[in-house]
């Protein structure tokens, strides 16, 4: 299934980028229970990801008592969600 197309794309050096107006900590929690591995974050503006599963989705932000607080700026909305590939590769 799924782990394993991206376990294919990964050793092709191709990236798959989920791009989700969503919730980044849902998503990559679901993907990490089905077994996928996911590359640690890019550092803001790097650009060329040789493979790998790369998730650009709305980030959560809690505060110390665990409670949301915020979310990481740029939101994703559905207008925003085509940028997603020029802003991980």
């Amino acid at each position: 299934g799924t782990r394993e197309l991206f376990q294919e794309c990964e050793a092709a050096g191709v990236p798959v980028v989920i791009s989700s107006a969503g919730f980044s900590d849902v998503i990559e929690g679901m993907l990490a229970r089905g077994g996928v591995n996911l590359p640690p974050p890019p550092p803001p503006g790097s650009r060329g990801r040789k493979g790998g599963v790369y998730v650009h989705a709305n980030r959560m932000v809690f505060d110390g008592d665990g409670r949301l607080c915020d979310f990481e700026p740029p939101l994703v909305h559905r207008q925003s969600k085509a940028d997603s590939y020029m802003v991980l590769c």
